[in-house]
């Protein structure tokens, strides 16, 4: 009987074949992941935008004597919800944000805001104090806010007037 010593490896459809596959599956990986990174603005949006109307309601519930309002960060990568004093202008931080520890909400790292500068008082009431007068009312002018993420951006606008923000 003669034995016939058969060596078998790949063929080369097969290798292409694999490598084709394992080619779809990175590429699906990849876009899957980088589509991920771009979530994490959705969320910090909306929590500014939640801050933005506790700060309104503060203001809905309180006297004429003390305005609230968020101030922007330094390097418009935090903000801070502050009570202003209508006599002399005087901010004072107090009490803390909902969901936070403090009265400051720091972004992740790469979220950033753009439409404000650094340590501006959102809103200017009509006698040109700072904060969100008692009406919740930010002033005449539309406020347009973008959280920004990389090369994702959500834009929202606080209304002139009204304080709608949407």
């Amino acid at each position: 009987m003669n034995k016939k010593n058969k060596e078998r490896g790949f063929t080369i459809i097969e290798i292409i074949a694999v490598l084709i596959i394992l080619g779809i599956i990175v590429t699906l990986a990849i876009s899957r992941y980088m589509s991920q990174q771009a979530y994490e603005s959705i969320p910090q949006t909306e929590m500014f935008k939640s801050h933005l109307r506790y700060a309104q309601q503060l203001s809905l519930n309180g006297d004429d004597t003390y305005r609230w309002s968020i101030q922007i960060g330094a390097g418009t990568t935090s903000y801070s919800l502050v009570n202003i004093q209508t006599v002399g202008n005087v901010v004072t931080v107090y009490g803390k944000l909902p969901g936070e520890s403090g009265s400051t909400h720091n972004f992740p790292n790469g979220v950033t805001l753009t439409g404000v500068n650094a340590n501006q008082i959102i809103g200017l009431d009509p006698l040109g104090h700072p904060g969100f007068d008692q009406w919740g009312n930010p002033g005449a002018s539309n406020i347009t806010i973008n959280v920004i993420e990389g090369s994702v951006t959500n834009s929202f606008t606080i209304t002139g007037n009204t304080g709608f923000i949407q």
